[in-house]
């Protein structure tokens, strides 16, 4: 539980990635809504 609370989220770039990829090419997702749920949910922690 220490680390979770002394330490700062971040993200990998190579994640947001790979999910605007794989949303695309498995699930059908539109790039516009992968990359407005980036910026609106993830971008947060960046």
């Amino acid at each position: 539980m220490d680390i979770v609370l002394n330490s700062k989220p971040y993200t990998d770039m190579l994640i947001l990635d790979e999910l605007i990829y794989i949303s695309m090419r498995k699930y059908g997702v539109e790039y516009s809504v992968s990359i407005e749920f980036i910026e609106s949910i993830v971008r947060l922690y960046i």
